[in-house]
């Protein structure tokens, strides 16, 4: 679960966003520490290294303070929620989240200044989140955001990154075999050589004991 969750924060910082939220817990969190303590002049390149290095007590402190100091910031949203995530505080890394979501979609202003429509980036947006969701137990808001990152797509993606597959794959996952095959179906349609999408379509084949059509799928690959 942490790979999907790193995932997502890899997603959403490449399209370049950022999100705030009140979040009444956190604030409460963060007005209980010590002074500013001393840390060197890039406090989330450090953060970010003590994350990946299971260092998540160090991590969570510089991302606390530097979150106090830009509630804006997505990366510290991001880094912050995937620690608590890592430690098993979900509960505290839900808000988090969605605060950096909820930010990242509104962001067309920074997008258009950069010669970016918002389009060519949400699908990215709401197929990341919806990994995260996922990873977090949180299947509803999982599901909508897919159906949204579907909806913007339009074409844009590589085939292999079509977030049909990826809508499919959440569908299997959840126990939905026969559903998934409508966006894996259309998926292969729309890409008819892409290895991906005719392994994913396979695969439900198989648990849905279609097996010579799915060995057909399989063998596409």
């Amino acid at each position: 679960m942490l790979a999907a969750a790193l995932a997502l924060s890899v997603a959403v910082l490449a399209a370049g966003l950022n999100q705030a939220k009140t979040g009444t817990g956190h604030q409460l969190q963060t007005a209980q520490l010590e002074p500013v303590p001393v840390f060197g002049a890039q406090p989330l390149p450090e953060a970010i290294a003590d994350l990946q290095a299971g260092r998540l007590d160090q991590a969570e402190r510089k991302l606390t303070w530097l979150l106090r100091d830009t509630p804006d910031s997505v990366e510290a949203n991001f880094y912050l929620s995937l620690v608590k995530f890592q430690s098993g505080r979900l509960a505290e890394a839900r808000p988090l989240l969605e605060q950096a979501v909820r930010l990242a979609l509104g962001r067309a202003g920074a997008w258009k200044a950069l010669g970016i429509t918002p389009e060519q980036k949400l699908w990215r947006v709401h197929r990341a989140t919806a990994q995260a969701f996922e990873a977090l137990g949180r299947s509803e808001e999982a599901e909508r955001h897919f159906r949204e990152a579907v909806a913007w797509n339009r074409g844009r993606a590589r085939p292999d990154e079509d977030p049909r597959i990826d809508y499919g794959i959440f569908l299997f996952r959840q126990g939905r075999i026969g559903e998934s095959l409508h966006p894996l179906e259309e998926a292969v349609n729309t890409w008819p050589s892409c290895a991906r999408a005719h392994g994913e379509v396979g695969r439900s084949l198989l648990q849905l004991d279609r097996l010579e059509t799915a060995a057909a799928h399989l063998n596409a690959q």
